[in-house]
């Protein structure tokens, strides 16, 4: 990916953000209005060739990893700091989720059509049988023989995936999809990317409309509209900053947690074939997969005893991921994020591990081996701290603020427990189509 252009001191769309979210939206404005100014700013850098696939160059450069402080025990939440944001480093899962679709229908937001469009635009199928290999297969074997059935998981992955193992880290062969394509190929002398670079907060008129963003050290671009696409984290302290008055603002932050079950059987690895293949949904609130973490992550998740004794090549895992709708976590205007497992979660997470150690006793896995990374809880897709019909109108505009919308994970009503992709770019498909009829 490029930086191609020189940029201006004013735009007609300013998009914050170039993860999922920001990333369909520009590319669809590109196809929709190609004549508009929109300027796409990314706080994060471009990952350069070679990069993807790579731990170390991933695990330095292209990981935001929020380590929260304010509660005990302390949590990760796991997101990326890059264009193409979290997309790139997902495991290109595409669930779609009918309770989600009910509320955001609920709040006057009809996804169905976007997310059936979506899910022919990203090819979403479940992952082919031929790529469901090593210790993943043998988990999904296995899982047919208790009650907790594991599936082909829904996924957006080309024919040319080689079954590296290593998604979290960007996708060496591209048969992953994520949004770095579309921001290329949106890119021209006027959609322009402007990466490594901080907006501060947006600017507002003395009738509270939106009229551009603040870089900060006097550097201020201008536009009549302005949607924010940072996260479930970035958003909310952007519209902190901004003075936007509302006290939904930054509270209730979802994370769904997750855990990890592991277990060694000798002679199997999982190290090979794509991450989370399979999945399956117990109950309400749980979801279960085959998934291990890169090793620096294990080693600090299970502790160094049970990682020396078992080494990687020989672990099977399980990851074990709950919803957490009651949850009082909290983003601030000063970056910093409170947030501690809600009783409920806690308890999910519980018998989604008791359901994990029955598959892998199923598969064999010597049970003393056995162990949850309970030492510290970890999170993934930050979300609900703007939700919409509380923050955000049925437009995705912010009540109060002509002109400044919001796309991404920050507006998603309710927690549930599944990957939002999807579900965010039906929701940018959305936002799109009403953008480019306002010019």
């Amino acid at each position: 990916m490029t930086e191609k252009q020189r940029w201006l001191s004013r735009y007609d769309v300013i998009i914050v953000g170039s993860g999922t979210a920001g990333g369909t939206l520009f590319s669809e404005l590109s196809i929709l209005r190609p004549g508009l100014q929109v300027l796409l700013i990314e706080a994060g850098g471009v990952v350069k060739d070679g990069e993807d696939g790579q731990f170390w160059p991933f695990f330095l450069k292209h990981y935001r990893n929020f380590v929260l402080l304010s509660r005990s025990p302390s949590t990760v939440i796991y997101a990326g700091a890059m264009v193409g944001g979290t997309s790139v480093i997902s495991c290109g899962n595409m669930n779609r989720n009918s309770v989600l679709e009910e509320a955001f229908r609920d709040r006057g937001v009809e996804l169905s059509s976007y997310l059936g469009r979506a899910e022919k635009m990203l090819g979403v199928k479940p992952l082919a049988s031929n790529k469901i290999i090593g210790g993943s297969k043998i988990l999904v074997q296995a899982s047919q023989q208790t009650g907790f059935k594991l599936l082909p998981m829904p996924k957006a992955v080309e024919a040319s995936c080689d079954g590296c193992g290593d998604c979290v880290m960007g996708c060496h062969k591209k048969a992953k999809w994520d949004v770095r394509p579309g921001i290329e190929l949106a890119q021209s002398s006027n959609y322009h990317l402007l990466p490594n670079t901080t907006v501060r907060k947006v600017v507002f008129d003395n009738r509270g409309r939106a009229i551009g963003v603040d870089l900060g050290w006097g550097r201020k671009i201008d536009a009549p509209i302005v949607v924010l696409a940072t996260s479930g984290l970035g958003t909310p302290k952007i519209l902190l900053n901004s003075g936007v008055k509302n006290e939904a603002i930054g509270c209730g932050l979802s994370i769904h947690p997750f855990e990890v079950t592991y277990g060694r059987k000798k002679g199997q690895t999982q190290q090979k074939g794509m991450s989370m293949a399979a999945f399956c949904k117990p109950e309400e609130g749980i979801v279960i997969s085959p998934f291990i973490d890169q090793r620096s992550q294990k080693e600090l998740a299970c502790g160094p005893a049970w990682s020396l004794q078992n080494p990687l090549p020989e672990v099977l895992g399980l990851m074990v991921k709950v919803k957490d709708p009651e949850s009082d976590g909290r983003v601030y205007g000063n970056g910093w994020i409170s947030y501690s497992v809600p009783p409920e979660a806690r308890q999910r997470l519980k018998r989604g591990a008791e359901m994990a150690r029955e598959i892998l006793l199923a598969a064999d896995v010597d049970p003393k081996t056995i162990t949850t990374t309970s030492m510290f809880p970890r999170g993934a897709h930050p979300s609900c701290t703007a939700k919409l019909g509380k923050v955000v109108d049925s437009s995705l505009e912010v009540f109060g603020h002509r002109g400044l919308f919001i796309s991404d994970s920050s507006a998603i009503p309710l927690s549930t427990g599944t990957p939002p992709i999807l579900t965010l770019v039906g929701l940018n498909l959305y936002l799109a189509e009403r953008l480019s009829k306002k010019f």
